[in-house]
């Protein structure tokens, strides 16, 4: 390489095309400056809310904070809608299982219900056997009574 390429290439002064807006003709030396103030696609950074936005737009802070606190609470809602979409599956899940349980309670007392029914029925026909039972003994032994007095 010969010693006016090697100069041409470090030369603050040699022009130079920037590679974020194609603008060509800018100085080796003033790419920086081009860059920060000049340039319409270069991302700066706002040096009080640290935002970042093109040269070729124009930044308010305040609006860049609203942006933020405008996403953020995007997000927050979108939270919040998937909480509520989790609340309202488990909401629904534990009345199900609730409408299940009092259904077999409901099912158990009408079961012990019919069992107490029976129970009550066969006491009855119990007192009722043993009733005729002792009236038979009864019978039997004032036969028995009868037949040795005579």
């Amino acid at each position: 390489m010969s010693q006016e390429a090697l100069h041409r290439k470090t030369c603050p002064k040699e022009q130079v095309t920037c590679a974020a807006c194609k603008v060509t003709k800018v100085p080796r030396s003033g790419l920086k400056a081009h860059l920060e103030t000049e340039c319409t696609n270069a991302q700066l950074i706002c040096p009080k809310c640290h935002g970042s936005y093109k040269a070729s737009e124009e930044h308010c802070c305040i609006s860049h904070l609203r942006s933020l606190i405008d996403a953020q609470a995007a997000e927050a809602a979108e939270s919040k809608n998937q909480v509520n979409h989790i609340f309202e599956g488990f909401n629904s899940h534990v009345q199900n299982s609730f409408k299940i349980v009092q259904d077999r309670l409901n099912e158990q007392q009408n079961d012990t219900k019919q069992m107490l029914e029976a129970i009550i029925g066969l006491n009855s026909q119990v007192a009722s056997f043993q009733s005729t039972k002792l009236t038979e003994m009864a019978n039997n032994a004032a036969q028995k009574l009868q037949q040795a007095q005579s």
